[in-house]
């Protein structure tokens, strides 16, 4: 029997073990799209599967949770992660295949909190060197990560309550 970081194997606890925000030097930052003339970019945040894959071993232990695969026609990918008895599903894309395991892995994970967090990062438009890459990334990803709620109310997000569903799924007889 896995358990969660506190020694509970409530599936609240291991929400909020798998929701817990990712450490500073964790994150990383990348353009998401640029303006006309490619001089400025949107920023957000990021952390890579490896991270995931951290965070999930911490918590559940390696065996309480599994990842699965299938590449779709247009090159995407479906990934099946369960943790515990409880699976979700999303599809990720890329460049390439890696890119595409990497964002599908990434996009379920956030259905069970890992990483959800960053969707509340603030929204910044950051300058462009001439190769396209950010200018001053340390600076930029300070006012990335910085609370949202101090520079933009509208991108603050609250961590939903966890489903009564999940929390079955997750407190099964055979808990993580």
């Amino acid at each position: 029997m896995t358990q969660g970081l506190n020694g509970s194997n409530n599936g609240a606890d291991i929400w909020a073990a798998l929701s817990r925000p990712f450490s500073f030097d964790t994150i990383h930052i990348k353009v998401l799209t640029t303006n006309q003339d490619k001089t400025r970019g949107l920023i957000v945040p990021f952390v890579d599967a490896r991270a995931v894959m951290d965070r999930l071993d911490e918590v559940v232990g390696p065996g309480g949770w599994s990842d699965s695969y299938s590449p779709l026609e247009n090159g995407a990918v479906r990934c099946s992660l369960r943790v515990g008895k409880a699976t979700k599903e999303d599809v990720g894309q890329g460049e390439d295949a890696k890119s595409a395991f990497s964002d599908a892995l990434k996009r379920a994970a956030v259905k069970f909190g890992v990483g959800r967090s960053l969707y509340g990062a603030c929204k910044v438009w950051a300058d462009l060197d001439q190769r396209g890459r950010i200018a001053f990334p340390e600076e930029i990803k300070q006012q990335v990560l910085r609370p949202a709620a101090s520079s933009n109310k509208s991108t603050n997000r609250r961590r939903p309550s966890l489903r009564s569903s999940d929390e079955m799924a997750m407190n099964a007889d055979n808990p993580l």
